[in-house]
């Protein structure tokens, strides 16, 4: 059967087009990088349309707040619709009034029992992990009424961990209540972390404490009720009541009570 028109070029043409090609984009980028005056202008134009924008109208004030409304409601509805129910039957009790930060998710939840008491927040991207017991108990956390958990917040626990009422942890806290890995480093490669069944490992925040930012609490701890622990300090043992610690370990460095709160920067 005989083919009118062009030939279709051969594998070796086309290869060689292709050869051509490639040096011919390299020298308009060497071009465009040279301190030829030409080529400067023409980098400049062609930065110029990458950074183009359309002039902020008005209308824009109404587009933003339609995006931000948009935004919230899709996120409460996912949260009421969704994220929050599923969290729920994550717990063996959630309280009345739970409120899961919208546009989190859900915490991941995995060997340990939940118990939140009323107005509990919690952040979504949040992790709540206990350790395999071969007494047949579940650890467990336990939060108290109107208790603020930030984001990215961590605990862990081979027995349990208590926080109290109207405490505020911040973001990136992590309550450490489990060793996770044994200290022997040939059973670390297949055995899990030795669990504590004496209770000395368990974890108890008070009433009104503030943990603030980056914080590291220990397996054992006590927290008094109402103290204040500054941003990124790692607690190894108890802290009174009232007092106000920071640094790794972290001391005592003034007290949040009355006439004597001390000046110190424990921002969140």
């Amino acid at each position: 059967m005989s083919h009118s028109g062009t030939a279709l070029p051969s594998a070796g043409e086309a290869q060689g087009n292709r050869v051509e090609r490639a040096p011919l984009a390299e020298r308009a980028v060497a071009f465009l990088r040279s301190p030829n005056p030409v080529s400067r202008r023409l980098k400049g134009l062609v930065q110029s349309l990458f950074r183009a924008e359309a002039p902020a109208w008005p209308i824009y004030r109404l587009l933003a707040a339609e995006r931000f409304s948009r935004m919230v409601l899709t996120r409460q509805l996912l949260r009421a619709a969704y994220h929050q129910p599923i969290f729920r039957t994550m717990c063996a009790r959630a309280g009345q009034r739970l409120m899961l930060d919208p546009g989190t998710g859900v915490p991941v939840v995995y060997g340990i029992e939940l118990d939140l008491g009323d107005g509990v927040q919690v952040s979504g991207r949040s992790t709540f992990a206990g350790a395999l017991r071969n007494d047949g108990r579940r650890p467990r956390l336990v939060v108290g009424d109107e208790s603020y958990l930030g984001h990215r917040l961590i605990i862990t626990t081979d027995d349990e961990v208590r926080i109290g009422s109207h405490v505020r942890i911040a973001d990136d806290v992590y309550i450490c209540g489990y060793d996770a890995h044994p200290f022997d480093p040939r059973a670390r490669r297949s055995e899990p972390g030795p669990v504590d069944y004496t209770g000395a490992s368990r974890i108890v925040v008070e009433d009104d404490v503030w943990i603030c930012r980056g914080v590291m609490v220990l397996k054992g701890v006590r927290i008094g009720a109402g103290a204040i622990v500054g941003a990124h300090s790692v607690v190894t043992r108890d802290v009174p009541a009232g007092a106000i610690v920071a640094g790794n370990p972290a001391r005592v460095v003034g007290s949040a009570v009355g006439d004597d709160v001390a000046p110190l920067n424990v921002a969140r």
